[in-house]
């Protein structure tokens, strides 16, 4: 069971139930195994959700529901009314719109956030002659290594614009937009106007007793945060990106 609570925090939970005898038997250790994928199924989870939790019902509200912030340009034709493939221009549209309201994205601090998917689609574009346009930072025009040179499995994956481009899973990539029901988001702006705000660490616990009548223990994950953007306009949102 994973669960939230309202707009300015996110309370979210993982519940798991196991067999004594797996418990006892599976080498290596089952609870080992247990705890490290609660958490991260928590971090997971707080991760969509400081992204793109909807502000409503049990949802926090993330980037893509975040009031006032920059509205970012809708790639495809007829004024991007059906969403459509992300182009380079796009994202040069994208920084333009942020410097207009006195925000360097190229700064230290700046962002690109997107779906593998979506980098996929930008590394594969090429010119007239059929060379990639976008090339990896120190200059070898070929995408199978653009930003393996950005070193730390969190850190960005990839350079676009002198922006850094850090990639998630957890955006969404089915979203509706116009007629199109396979589009995404690509989050831009300044991580320091950008605060997560943790009214406590996830907490692991542990009882023998719940399941007791059926020979089972239980694990329980829980979490508190929340996420803040002190000037709304360094975020801008991309809508109806398609692959």
């Amino acid at each position: 069971m994973i669960s939230g609570t309202l707009h300015l925090r996110v309370a979210n939970s993982v519940y798991r139930q196991f067999s004594n005898e797996l418990l006892a038997d599976a080498d290596p250790a089952w609870n080992q195994f247990i705890t490290k994928t609660l958490l991260r199924d928590v971090a997971l989870y707080q991760d969509a959700q400081y992204l793109e939790g909807a502000g409503t019902g049990n949802f926090i509200t993330g980037f893509s529901a975040y009031g006032s912030t920059t509205t970012g340009p809708i790639p495809g034709t007829a004024g991007g009314t059906n969403g459509g493939t992300i182009t380079l221009d796009n994202l040069q549209d994208a920084v333009y719109n942020l410097r207009a309201v006195n925000v360097e994205p190229q700064q230290g601090s700046g962002f690109f956030i997107m779906h593998p998917r979506t980098l996929n689609t930008l590394t594969k574009i090429k010119d007239t002659t059929g060379n990639y346009i976008v090339s990896n930072f120190q200059g070898y025009n070929a995408p199978a290594i653009f930003g393996g040179q950005l070193a730390g499995s969190n850190g960005p994956k990839a350079m676009i614009l002198g922006v850094p481009v850090y990639l998630t899973s957890q955006i969404g990539i089915a979203n509706t937009v116009g007629t199109s029901t396979d589009c995404s988001n690509i989050y831009v702006g300044d991580a320091s106007k950008v605060i997560i705000l943790e009214r406590a660490g996830i907490e692991l616990a542990f009882s023998d007793q719940v399941g007791f009548a059926n020979d089972q223990s239980a694990w329980r994950a829980i979490g508190r945060s929340a996420v803040a953007v002190t000037q709304p306009t360094a975020l801008e949102v991309i809508k109806g990106v398609r692959a």
